[in-house]
């Protein structure tokens, strides 16, 4: 699986783009974090959407990832140009 993600110890993917951020605290230690990516692959200059969340815990005053799930949908790319027009400043 490391293939999908990493290819001759260079990243597949570069210059995610997020949005839909939506951040729940549990308590004051605990958070769940969840958001769209948009995941650049660069050899085809295509768009990969992926449902990403991690859940988080407080730990010496610093936030540290205790779980980490992503879903990709990787049947369905998206032109780079829809992607980037939905991300200007």
């Amino acid at each position: 699986m490391t293939g999908f993600y990493v290819e001759n110890e260079k990243p597949k993917y570069s210059n995610p783009k997020r949005k839909k951020f939506d951040i729940k605290f549990n308590s004051d230690r605990s958070a769940y974090a969840k958001w769209n990516q948009y995941n650049l692959v660069d050899e085809k200059n295509k768009y990969y959407l992926s449902s990403e969340s991690r859940l988080m815990q407080k730990e010496d005053d610093q936030w540290k990832i205790i779980n980490v799930i992503s879903f990709w949908d990787r049947v369905k790319p998206i032109n780079p140009l829809e992607i980037e027009s939905q991300f200007k400043d």
